[in-house]
């Protein structure tokens, strides 16, 4: 899993990936929060004007990306379909 989470920190305007795992907080917003938003759903990607944001559930951890604008989504889904 690191070589990929590596493959995606190296993509062309992805400002950050982190991991989030069970009972720790993200500013300010809690592990918990993120899962209730994902439900049933293994990855979820937030568009908005200034970037995005993609939360991908990995075995019981989070995955969060946050990228600039314009970012290939398309490479994200890859290599997030790899791990």
């Amino acid at each position: 899993m690191a070589v990929d989470v590596e493959t995606i920190r190296q993509l062309p305007k992805v400002d950050s990936v982190e991991w989030i795992k069970p009972g720790q907080v993200i500013s300010d917003t809690h592990f918990q929060s993120l899962r209730d938003l994902l439900q049933s759903r293994k990855r979820m990607t937030l568009i908005g004007k200034n970037g995005c944001v993609i939360i991908a559930s990995v075995k019981e951890e989070l995955l969060i990306i946050q990228s600039q604008p314009n970012v290939n989504l398309g490479s994200i889904d890859l290599i997030l379909d790899s791990i």
